[in-house]
């Protein structure tokens, strides 16, 4: 199986700490499992694993305070053919907290 790198920034908390944050990965348009566990820094790094090999995946960061969680845009990278990593995907900008979009 591939791997590949992303990660992202919590632009806005709300006002409320934030208490998880991650990259959501699948083959599914606005991914909600399976996701990272990424801590609470900004910005963070996510490594996504058990990847199969030429696959659009779509991937999407989120961050969950006490008001609820807020996702990033939902982007899409495809892993490379067999023998290679998948490679980097791109990182999202998240806000959290307040308004939940």
């Amino acid at each position: 199986s591939s791997t590949a790198n992303s990660g992202g920034t919590v632009t806005s908390d709300g006002g409320a700490s934030i208490i998880s944050e991650g990259v959501c990965y699948a083959i599914t348009s606005n991914p909600t499992t399976p996701c990272t566990s990424d801590g609470t820094a900004t910005p963070f790094t996510s490594s996504l694993t058990g990847l199969s090999s030429s696959t659009l995946y779509h991937y999407r960061a989120f961050a969950t305070n006490s008001v609820g969680t807020a996702y990033g845009s939902d982007l899409t990278f495809t892993t490379l053919g067999s023998g290679g990593n998948g490679g980097i995907a791109k990182g999202g900008n998240i806000q959290s907290g307040g308004k939940l979009n």
